[in-house]
């Protein structure tokens, strides 16, 4: 255990086979970036936060840097109404050689709630909701007017893990 920081910390450690050594184990990803929404859908048309083939914008995103990955670690999505909501995650521009490690443009996910309430998922480093690069843009499908809506993710961004 260690002190330097004025409390116990445990510390577990794990081999590094190229050095023959035991190492600290540490989260491999240092950059965390986050986002969130809340609001209502009071403008004239529901095609504003739906997906782009409608002419929609998203309602929250994140650019990921050409060679780099976001792992997302939380998401939370909620709505205020009675007949629920579906919404869309979507990751656009991704480079070409991502598709090498299961990464692929359109829509990778449609979070659904039956009824009004919130639905949390939650990721480990290790197994993450989803792994994306480029865009990642979220949408509301069908949203229904006056009726209030949200999404609050974060994650963890840094090079590829496997290469291709």
């Amino acid at each position: 255990m260690s002190q330097d920081l004025g409390y116990p910390k445990r510390v577990a450690k794990q081999k590094d086979l190229g050095l023959n050594t035991y190492t600290d184990e540490q989260l491999p990803y240092g950059e965390i970036y986050r986002g969130a929404w809340k609001g209502t859908v009071d403008v004239p048309s529901t095609d504003w936060y739906k997906i782009p083939i409608t002419g929609g914008l998203p309602v929250s995103g994140h650019y990921t840097p050409s060679g780099q990955q976001m792992k997302m670690l939380f998401l939370r999505v909620w709505t205020a109404a009675s007949g629920g909501a579906a919404f869309a995650i979507r990751q656009i521009g991704a480079p070409a050689n991502a598709s090498a490690r299961g990464v692929t443009d359109g829509t990778i996910d449609y979070p659904y709630l039956e009824g009004a309430g919130a639905e949390v998922l939650t990721g480990t480093m290790k197994a993450p909701i989803h792994v994306t690069e480029g865009t990642l843009e979220f949408y509301i499908e069908e949203p229904a007017q006056a009726t209030e809506y949200g999404v609050a993710w974060w994650g963890c961004e840094a090079p590829p893990t496997i290469q291709s």
